[in-house]
């Protein structure tokens, strides 16, 4: 997989997370919210909200029924208490259950109870669900102030006396109960403790609907007629348990400061996560990559290698040389960095060989440069002198070394200037098609030619088809005449030298071989190398030190190839290697 695919991955795997933890915060958030409001509810009206929470606790372990302690204590801070009735109406369970309260209850009598037929001493809900095959009838009671008000309000005087004691007053108030009394057409008479906004005017219809559907009105109402005056009692209580007669005041409030209490947690939660979320995703993707600016910094200043740690170990690697976790994302261009650093740092050396060759061929080239200008001056300054009479022949002398010494000059300048002009490709061959086996036969023959090489063995065999290629022959003829001067020049006097040309495929090869004393590994890999050794004017003064660098650039040219092959005491093999059949290059 790419580096662009790897990293598209890794983002969208690490957003996904986000977002999943995101959304796992939210509901979190969302749940702990609705836990608190569902604890808030039940504390408003545990009667209505809290039964439901006591059946479901209920469990049955051997048969016996066994509550959750933390709701039984609710029970108790609300001043309530419980009974348990099976189906034949006996209580087989009771937590502070007064002792005024029935222990079995008759058919209809709970019935009656509960309509309100029969007086019951307590405000009381009832519960009835199937658990675990078992019908459970769940009494949840309370001593309710608003009985006493209402009972207060219908032993007053029937003579029109309202007054109410200022204690039931003050109890009213601390509960948060009010009572109206109203006259035979539903209008208010008189109200005790009223707040303000409430209605002073009930039909038929609005006393059985709240008395049916309390919870959807801000009270729960106890009612009581008069036949004679004709007139109704009504009691307000606030929806609740006697524990709590402020719940209703409060409730928005503590809902409100849950949701607040909730959305800070959420923000705060959300802020650790998305600093902790940066600090890793610096530490994941941010130390490669720091690491890789100093990996190039110190490129920069030549030090070629890794950055290394404290233990002297490349950062990006564990102890058995793998690439660490973090690292693994960045693995090709770390890859590239090394193959980088490799490069650079094998380059750094070719150069300083190079600078430390082309120093050494400066030296050279100077020493073969002064060695015939001292002679051509020396000789121009032996002619030049009055005091002597030079004859004829001993000034042809003269010339003709000074002729020889400013040849060879003229020819270490012009193979100087041929090395420059194929380094910058500014060399154009002129090429024609040329049957290679008369044209190497002919050249060899040219070569012999020479004075200097009439003692030199050089045989040739060639193919028994022609093979014809494209070739400038000025140059051609100058990639021979290297090689042969070079092998000449670098063994012992009759050396055998053999040249041959031979086909294969639709390749042929020229090959030179002599029977020398051969090369080390080092000087053939260094052979081609422009300033690997200077000039060599002692054997004679043939050549300028560049002629394998300038053979190689000129077989390039000519769209071809060079090796060669060599041990120490058993010759050298150059093979010249070429497509034939009228490549056009």
């Amino acid at each position: 997989m790419s580096f662009k695919k790897r990293f598209i991955f890794h983002t969208m795997v690490l957003l996904f997370v986000v977002v999943f933890l995101l959304l796992l915060l939210i509901g979190a958030a969302i749940f702990f919210a609705w836990m608190k409001t569902g604890e808030i509810e039940r504390e408003k009206d545990f009667a209505s909200t809290g039964l439901p929470s006591l059946i479901d606790a209920i469990s049955i372990e051997n048969g016996n029924l066994v509550f959750d302690q933390k709701l039984l204590d609710k029970v108790e801070e609300y001043g309530g208490w419980i009974q348990l009735i099976d189906e034949q109406g006996k209580v087989i369970y009771s937590y502070r259950t007064p002792p005024d309260v029935p222990k079995k209850y008759n058919p209809g009598e709970l019935t009656a109870y509960w309509t309100g037929q029969k007086p019951f001493p307590y405000a009381f809900y009832v519960w009835i669900e199937m658990k675990e095959n078992h019908l459970i009838t769940l009494l949840y009671g309370f001593k309710d102030i608003a009985y006493e008000v209402l009972d207060h309000l219908k032993r007053m005087d029937t003579n029109g006396d309202t007054e109410l004691p200022v204690s039931l007053i003050s109890v009213m108030k601390e509960g948060g109960i009010w009572a109206q009394l109203l006259d035979d057409q539903g209008v208010e008479i008189a109200s005790w403790n009223k707040p303000i906004g409430e209605p002073d005017f009930y039909s038929p219809q609005d006393l059985i609907l709240r008395t049916q559907y309390s919870e959807r009105y801000s009270s729960r109402i106890l009612t009581s007629y008069d036949e004679e005056s004709k007139r109704t009692w009504i009691v307000h209580t606030p929806h609740g348990s006697p524990a709590s007669p402020t719940m209703d005041t409060i409730t928005i409030h503590q809902v409100v400061a849950v949701f607040l209490v909730s959305f800070l947690v959420f923000v705060i939660v959300v802020i650790l996560l998305m600093f902790s979320f940066a600090l890793w995703y610096g530490h994941r993707f941010g130390t490669p990559i720091l690491h890789m600016m100093d990996w190039l910094q110190h490129l920069s200043r030549g030090n070629y290698c890794e950055p290394s740690d404290r233990k002297g170990r490349p950062r990006s690697q564990n102890s058995n040389g793998k690439l660490k976790r973090r690292y693994r994302l960045f693995s090709d261009m770390i890859d590239s960095f090394r193959n980088l650093t490799e490069s650079l740092r094998k380059n750094e050396e070719i150069r300083g060989k190079l600078e430390q060759a082309k120093e050494e061929w400066i030296a050279g080239v100077t020493h073969d440069l002064k060695t015939p200008l001292s002679s051509i001056l020396g000789y121009a300054h032996i002619l030049g002198t009055e005091a002597y009479d030079w004859s004829q022949t001993e000034i042809r002398q003269f010339a003709n070394v000074i002729k020889e010494k400013s040849e060879y000059m003229n020819e270490l300048i012009e193979d100087l200037n041929m090395t420059y002009r194929l380094k910058n490709n500014a060399l154009v061959l002129k090429r024609e098609v040329i049957e290679m086996n008369s044209f190497i036969e002919k050249s060899i023959k040219q070569f012999l030619d020479d004075p200097q090489f009439t003692n030199t063995q050089i045989d040739f065999s060639g193919t028994n088809q022609p093979v014809l290629y494209e070739i400038d022959q000025k140059w051609f003829r100058r990639i021979m005449d290297n090689l042969l001067a070079n092998a000449i020049m670098h063994n012992p006097d009759g050396t055998p030298i053999h040249v041959s040309l031979s086909v294969n495929g639709d390749c042929f090869s020229v090959r030179f071989k002599d029977e020398g004393v051969g090369m080390t590994p080092e000087t053939v890999e260094r052979l081609f190398d422009r300033y690997f050794r200077g000039t060599n004017t002692e054997r004679n003064g043939k050549g300028s030190g560049l002629g394998m660098a300038i053979s190689k650039q000129l077989v390039l040219l000519h769209g071809g190839s060079i090796d060669v092959e060599s041990e120490v005491g058993k010759g050298t093999t150059i093979a010249l290697h070429f497509k034939k059949y009228l490549e056009i290059l």
